[in-house]
């Protein structure tokens, strides 16, 4: 048991970190394809990158990862540029793929209602980054730098922050719960905040 848990792991291991070079790669082609495009005096040969291992790591997870038949050749362009936005470990710069981007628009500025915050990632975690002045969360004591530990009850350890945000806005006039770590509190505490 021991042999085939070591052997599992070390195939979960090489998988992971495939799928960051080809993330990172797959971004950065894509964000030099994107420059050409867009500056016509640059070209193919201005380019200081090879990309065979991008290719070669591309066709190895297609053609040999367990779960490949569940993703297009979209979805891996999708996660590259992910990857790429990720490497520059800012929590405000994001990709979302057209279906998620269209989600977020709709959040941003449909009939639904927030509580006043711009919400962001810190140390991993979903983190108030300031309460907008005047607003449901700064009236019910949130600030700058609270950790946001869980949302109506659900954890936010995996989310990102779109998924924060998407369920945090609600319907105006209703409530939503955040369960919330702020530094120096030996304990999270919930708060009530009406979405306006």
């Amino acid at each position: 048991m021991n042999k085939r848990f070591s052997q599992s792991t070390l195939v979960i291991v090489i998988s992971v970190l495939t799928v960051l070079i080809l993330g990172f790669f797959t971004g950065y082609y894509f964000r030099s394809q994107n420059i050409l495009s867009a500056q016509s005096d640059l070209s193919a040969e201005d380019i200081d990158a090879d990309f065979t291992l991008f290719w070669d790591a591309w066709r190895v997870l297609r053609d040999n990862h367990i779960n490949s038949q569940e993703s297009s050749d979209q979805d891996y362009v999708y996660s590259a540029i992910k990857g790429l936005a990720a490497t520059f470990k800012d929590p405000n710069t994001n990709f979302f793929p057209p279906v998620e981007a269209t989600q977020f628009q709709e959040n941003v500025s449909g009939s639904f209602g927030g509580i006043g915050a711009e919400i962001g990632m810190k140390n991993g975690l979903i983190t108030v980054i300031a309460p907008l002045k005047g607003n449901s969360a700064e009236e019910a004591g949130i600030m700058a730098g609270d950790y946001i530990l869980e949302i109506d009850g659900t954890s936010t350890e995996n989310m990102n922050v779109l998924e924060a945000v998407t369920i945090i806005r609600g319907k105006i006039d209703t409530d939503v719960v955040l369960n919330v770590l702020r530094e120096g509190w030996p304990s999270p505490k919930d708060f009530t905040i009406t979405r306006k």
